[in-house]
């Protein structure tokens, strides 16, 4: 609707138009649809429900109060807790497990008052030491003595000390015809680092760690070695160890 008015004839007429701006345009439908699909989205993935009191159990019984109306004008006022019983300490206790745990013994206190009596020194400290030999044996002091038949020891460490010798390799004259061994002695040390085949119980390997200063004992040990039988082990392998042979020479092997 254009409407003119000319209120003077020597003024000019100005005409201007512009659009009427309606509420109801297609942006404004637009934008009102999406804001109520995301409200309605929402109230059907998110439900909200009122808080329940009644479902919660309290711990304690419930209180009630008595009251007298000529008590209360009189200026006293009693309070009585009847219901299940009074709250004690053990209503707030957990309950026991299922099934309960054994009561541990605790050892009974003893409180002794009667100390022994301290014993006096029978041997006195001011003493001359040629006057208390009697206290002393000529055989601590002297080094011990071997026992006869036992010239060759021989020992295994290592993996090896949880497997039985069945023979040490030296029993038999003829590994020490040529050795005089008496019963007054020295004894002398060979290691080697060895290795045992467990289905045979022999040694296919060994090292020496250090040479001894008689060569015949070195070639004594080899042969000791040689003849060294372990017990055998079907499900075994290969066991590796140390092996020490304690030779005892007498005073003119020396």
């Amino acid at each position: 609707m254009l409407k003119l008015e000319k209120k003077s004839d020597n003024r000019p007429v100005n005409v201007k138009m512009r659009m009427n701006s309606r509420i109801c345009t297609p942006t404004f439908l637009r934008a009102l649809a999406i804001a109520v699909g995301i409200h309605l989205m929402g109230y059907l993935i998110f439900h909200v429900k009122p808080f329940n009191v009644g479902s919660f159990e309290t711990i304690f019984p419930p209180v009630q109060v008595n009251i007298d109306m000529q008590q209360m004008l009189n200026g006293g006022v009693l309070a009585n807790l009847e219901g299940e019983g009074q709250s004690t300490a053990a209503i707030l206790e957990p309950k026991s497990s299922v099934p309960t745990i054994p009561l541990l013994s605790t050892p009974e206190m003893k409180r002794e008052l009667a100390y022994p009596r301290e014993k006096t020194v029978k041997r006195n400290p001011f003493q001359h030491m040629e006057e208390n030999l009697d206290y002393l044996t000529l055989e601590n002091l002297s080094p011990p003595q071997p026992k006869k038949g036992r010239r060759i020891k021989v020992s295994a460490f290592g993996n090896l000390s949880n497997k039985e010798i069945v023979a040490e390799g030296w029993e038999g004259k003829k590994l020490f015809r040529r050795h005089a061994f008496e019963e007054r002695n020295t004894q002398y040390l060979a290691t080697y680092d060895v290795k045992v085949e467990d289905r045979t119980g022999k040694i296919f390997w060994h090292q020496q760690h250090e040479p001894l200063e008689k060569k015949k004992l070195n070639v004594l040990a080899e042969k000791v070695l040689e003849n060294l039988l372990f017990d055998r082990d079907p499900n075994g392998f290969i066991s590796e160890g140390q092996i020490e042979i304690v030779f005892t020479i007498s005073e003119q092997e020396r």
